[in-house]
């Protein structure tokens, strides 16, 4: 799935770059290899586990950061034309 096949994705994005949001974070346990394989293909990339952070059905799982950055609000703070939040 391409963000562009997802509408409501687009409109998060384009939302976050409207009030100059350069970076979105994510959080998911590491066995949510569906979410993480959508985050994936949504433009997130990753950005580290944290081991043993959430309990779950009493039991403590890894979590995975992930991100995505704007280019879209990347070229505008290069610029120094839009304030960054």
């Amino acid at each position: 799935m391409r963000p562009e096949d997802w509408p409501e994705v687009e409109r998060i994005y384009a939302a976050s770059e409207e009030i100059g949001l350069w970076t979105l974070q994510a959080s998911v346990f590491a066995v949510n290899l569906v979410s993480l394989r959508l985050h994936e293909q949504a433009g997130f990339r990753l950005v580290g586990t944290r081991e043993r952070i959430a309990q779950r059905d009493g039991r403590w799982h890894d979590t995975v950061m992930l991100e995505r950055r704007s280019p879209v609000v990347a070229i505008r703070l290069a610029s120094s034309s839009f304030p960054a939040r």
